[in-house]
């Protein structure tokens, strides 16, 4: 705090005038204080703020990452199943030629078998 320092003049205006001066010296002295320890406070303040954004910033950078993740396996689980529903289609109708061909064997060996009885 400042100390008070009092000049004694002769003249009572201006001692009036020096004490005034005095005292708004002292209350500039005690607002300046305040206003210092305001701006440490804000400081802190904008401090903790950013670290608070810094990690929403990355929780949201890790929430668009997973997201982006989820729309390409996704996408990779859509190939996939098309894949799936290609090979189905081509097993069904490996299938069907199959019998096609086993009938077609069945017919040539009864064919075979009255041509040698025969």
């Amino acid at each position: 705090m400042a100390h008070e320092t009092r000049i004694r003049t002769g003249d009572p205006d201006i001692q009036q005038h020096l004490d005034a001066l005095c005292m708004e010296k002292e209350s500039l002295f005690k607002e300046n204080c305040l206003l210092r320890e305001t701006v440490r406070e804000l400081e802190m303040r904008i401090e903790t703020q950013k670290q608070t954004l810094a990690v929403r910033d990355d929780s949201i950078k890790k929430m668009v990452e997973m997201m982006n993740n989820k729309g390409i396996a996704s996408k990779i689980m859509e190939d996939e199943r098309m894949e799936m529903d290609r090979i189905k289609t081509r097993n069904i109708e490996l299938e069907a030629r199959m019998r096609h061909y086993e009938s077609i064997i069945e017919a040539k060996e009864k064919d075979i078998i009255k041509v040698s009885c025969a």
